[in-house]
């Protein structure tokens, strides 16, 4: 029986490289986009001659009944689940001072509870079916280093850590790792507000001790790495890829 996987925000940035990286090691995949057609077909596209079979869904994370859609959308093309990608998020263009209440509830609905809703689905499903599952988090450097970054996101993300290692805790018993990866500064199509701005991108740029900015397939190769034999025994660990960023 084939492996099979749940990629959040699978249609761009990086989860559209794990998305490849996943089909690419035969590894069925099902992928959510929030409403990006164009993206969702182009991966089609790109996907088609590997070795792993790929599915959309169109929902938003961000709500029960897109989580939901995500999660029945998978049992019904896939059968089963083994691996699950947390990556869905928004990035809003904000300050401490700035946010608006309803951008602080759409970043803790889609990145915070929308991780927490869908990974108890899948956790459950994984429990009953007795799959020893791969569940890895997207968080983000940001909750080591929070100099000029939305507050609202730094947030949300800082308790994807910490769901990550109390889940590693609780579902550690039944065969379940789950680990997060830190992506340091990697220009994708949420943040590109941010990148837009020259002065930001060097900064962001020259900051990593290599002098370079990150690509959303060094992200997918940390995924390889969680859900391979060699990472059977590694769980609870937030893996920081970021060039150097933070240190």
């Amino acid at each position: 029986m084939s492996r099979t996987a749940i990629v959040t925000g699978g249609s761009n940035g990086i989860g559209r490289a794990t998305v490849k990286m996943l089909a690419g090691e035969g590894i069925d995949v099902l992928f959510s986009y929030h409403a990006d057609e164009e993206a969702r077909d182009s991966l089609f596209s790109q996907t088609r001659d590997l070795p792993g079979r790929t599915y959309a869904v169109q929902a938003d994370t961000g709500e029960r009944a897109g989580v939901e859609r995500i999660y029945a959308a998978a049992l019904e093309t896939l059968g089963h689940v083994d691996i699950l990608h947390n990556n869905a998020g928004v990035f809003l263009e904000s300050t401490f001072l700035t946010a608006t209440e309803e951008q602080l509830d759409r970043t803790f609905a889609v990145i915070t509870k929308g991780t927490f809703l869908l990974t108890q689905l899948v956790a459950k499903h994984m429990i009953a079916e007795g799959i020893r599952g791969r569940i890895i988090n997207t968080s983000s450097s940001v909750t080591k280093d929070q100099k000029g970054q939305p507050v609202d996101y730094c947030i949300a993300k800082a308790g994807i850590n910490v769901m990550t290692t109390a889940l590693a805790r609780e579902l550690g018993p039944y065969g379940i790792t789950v680990n997060a990866i830190l992506p340091g500064a990697i220009p994708t199509k949420i943040n590109r507000w941010q990148f837009a701005d020259p002065k930001l991108r060097e900064q962001f740029r020259s900051g990593s001790v290599l002098g370079e900015l990150g690509a959303p397939e060094y992200i997918a190769g940390a995924v390889k790495y969680f859900i391979s034999d060699e990472a059977h025994w590694t769980t609870g660990v937030l893996l920081s890829v970021d060039g150097g960023y933070t240190i």
